[in-house]
């Protein structure tokens, strides 16, 4: 499990989560801003860990929404760092039609 996350980690190796809940998680973190403080990071990942224990996988994701809601009130524009971490470049095969 990715080391940023060492909350998933543990739980996923109780057997706790299923693929659902880790993948709310997952884009919970990619979402958060790359400015959030490490320790409300740790903590919001615990909170939804201890949740994903109780809660199916659609509705950690509400929680997830709300948490996020509350670290980052303002949906502040990106900076860089955020802008880089979503870039991305996909290739697909030519189309009959050019």
């Amino acid at each position: 499990m990715d080391p940023r996350m060492p909350h998933v980690g543990a739980a996923s190796r109780e057997g706790v989560l299923d693929p659902g809940h880790v993948a709310v998680i997952r884009k919970f973190h990619r979402d958060l801003p790359a400015r959030t403080d490490p320790g409300q990071r740790d903590q919001a990942e615990k909170q939804l860990v201890d949740l994903a224990r109780w809660v199916r996988p659609d509705e950690l994701a509400v929680a997830a929404k709300r948490i996020l809601e509350l670290l980052d009130p303002d949906g502040a524009a990106p900076d860089d760092h955020d802008a880089a971490r979503k870039r991305f470049i996909r290739f697909d095969p030519q189309g009959v039609d050019g």
